[in-house]
């Protein structure tokens, strides 16, 4: 019952994505009216120059930390141990703030970032060939969200199976994205942080604030609390 239209473009994804990122990427496109557009969006958005997309320190993480691989784990849980690893081998303090995109991509080795054009149904690409990570985020005009979606995708390239290409969408149940979403969090929240910060009276909005993440970053971080730090204990 599938239309030529449909399977044409299935066939199409296959030739860009592998096994569990083909099924996220697939997934994510169910109520975008015209998916063929994304994939439109990635091979455009792969032909920017390196120096507004590569990161460098996505290769430093890894390197530094090889026996990580070697833990089985629930996803959230290896998105938040990952995001400390993450920390430590970048030698981030754990009360540095990023706060915006251009922070973090500068932290990560590559002061020339930019976002890519806008595009429906992914949020960024991680892009890895010959050795190297390219990210390709979709640029919105919610700053916040932005910086969440660049750590959810160096989350993906860290903490996760390498693959030739990952989408960053909004699946909720999905294991490459429930990993990448504890990584942001933890990466640019630290639950410590946050519970120090609140003992101090802060409230939601004014720690988010400082962070540069959405509300519920914060919110989720402070309910998590206690399997966050089960899980980087482990």
């Amino acid at each position: 019952d599938t239309s030529d239209a449909d399977a044409a473009f299935v066939e199409e994804s296959g030739a860009l994505f592998d096994g569990e990122p083909l099924a996220e990427f697939l997934s994510g496109l169910r109520r975008v009216p015209q998916p063929s557009n994304t994939t439109g969006w990635i091979l455009e958005a792969e032909r920017r120059p390196p120096s507004r997309c590569r990161l460098p320190a996505i290769e430093d993480i890894r390197s530094g930390a090889p026996n990580e691989y070697a833990v089985a784990e629930r996803p959230w849980a290896r998105g938040y141990r990952w995001a400390r690893t993450a920390r430590r081998v970048l030698g981030v303090a754990q009360n540095e703030r990023f706060r915006s995109v251009r922070a973090l991509a500068q932290r990560l080795g590559t002061p020339g970032f930019a976002p890519a054009p806008p595009t429906a149904g992914i949020r960024a690409l991680v892009d890895s060939r010959d050795g190297e990570t390219r990210v390709h985020l979709r640029r919105t005009n919610n700053p916040p969200g932005n910086l969440f979606a660049l750590a959810r995708a160096v989350g993906d390239a860290v903490a996760n199976p390498p693959a030739r290409r990952a989408a960053v969408n909004d699946l909720r149940e999905a294991s490459r994205q429930a990993c990448a979403r504890a990584f942001a969090a933890e990466f640019l929240a630290p639950v410590d942080e946050i519970l120090s910060m609140r003992g101090d009276g802060h409230d939601v909005l004014s720690i988010a604030d400082e962070f540069g993440v959405p509300t519920e970053t914060v919110e989720r971080q402070e309910e998590n609390a206690g399997r966050i730090r089960r899980a980087c204990a482990a």
